[in-house]
């Protein structure tokens, strides 16, 4: 039987593509854009357990005691600066705090979001994951991205 595996890291790259898709598709379909940060968000919290995993890979788990939910956006923010000593400057708690209102807003709750503001919200978190992935995993997104879906969202 075959069998899907996929590694924190590819699963943070696989979500990463998947948005970037969707942002090509939502110039057409604006609907798209919802599955664009949803996918976005979900990348950058992979990513940021990605970094826990590599300093313990206990330190993805909220409760290490009881290893079954892996930890949220903001506590694995929380625990990387507590224990791996991961300066995060404002901006960039701004930004995770903004990524996490979003995705809560699109998945709790009817929601309302201008296009154009929705595609700043979508610049300013892929910046973020670029600054990020540079920083830690020393990648820059084009690296990350499908060819054909960086040639595409280039244009």
């Amino acid at each position: 039987m075959s069998q899907l595996k996929l590694t924190l890291q590819e699963n943070c790259f696989s979500f990463l593509n998947h948005s970037l898709s969707q942002a090509i598709i939502a110039e057409k379909s604006q609907e798209n854009w919802k599955y664009a940060i949803l996918n976005l968000v979900q990348a950058i919290e992979l990513a940021l357990k990605e970094l826990l995993k590599k300093e313990h890979p206990i330190l993805i788990f909220k409760n290490i005691d009881n290893p079954t939910e892996t930890v949220s956006l903001q506590f694995a923010v929380a625990r990387l600066q507590k224990i791996s000593k991961i300066i995060f400057d404002k901006d960039d708690l701004d930004t995770i705090s903004l990524a996490s209102k979003y995705r809560n807003e699109i998945v709790h709750y009817e929601f309302s979001f201008k296009i154009e503001e929705i595609k700043l919200i979508y610049a300013k978190l892929i910046g973020f994951l670029q600054s990020f992935t540079n920083k830690y995993f020393k990648k820059d997104l084009n690296e990350i991205f499908q060819s054909d879906l960086w040639e595409e969202a280039l244009q």
